[in-house]
């Protein structure tokens, strides 16, 4: 089978090869795994969040990303809303951390506002990344917080 996906990753069971850091607040994260895939886009949706019509909703995260400046990775975050239309572009685009392979986690220190329609019940957060063609390189999410 050729492909990847994202999983519920316990930070003790995997390969300490990897050399993906410990999160801060537990053991679990999202992690990509990866068999045999060269490049592509591999996303992930929330279930359905309850959202009053006219109010916002903010997300907070933090990240770890390895790859390299030939081989970027890329993480980006997109709304899914009523009738299963996605944004055309993504709200957050985390791109310009895809050659870096930090020894820790990445806060992302500000709230980024998730754009809904002002007549929206509910939406989907729709989690992508892009692993590029090093098959070497990972993407992580951890801490995720809609507020």
């Amino acid at each position: 089978m050729n492909g990847g996906r994202w999983i519920l990753a316990n930070w003790n069971n995997i390969n300490s090869s990897l050399n993906i850091p410990q999160p801060s607040n537990g053991e679990n994260f999202l992690l990509i795994e990866r068999y045999d895939i060269f490049s592509g886009i591999i996303s992930l949706e929330s279930p359905r969040i309850e959202l009053p019509p006219g109010s916002t909703k903010q997300l907070q995260l933090k990240f770890w990303m390895r790859g390299s400046v030939t081989y970027p990775t890329a993480l980006r975050f997109r709304v899914k809303g009523y009738g299963g239309s996605y944004d055309e572009m993504p709200f957050l685009n985390l791109e310009r951390y895809g050659d870096t392979n930090n020894p820790q986690w990445t806060p992302l220190q500000k709230y980024y506002t998730i754009p809904t329609d002002s007549i929206d019940t509910y939406f989907q957060l729709v989690i992508e990344a892009d692993v590029g063609g090093d098959m070497n390189n990972l993407v992580a999410v951890d801490d995720i917080s809609i507020i």
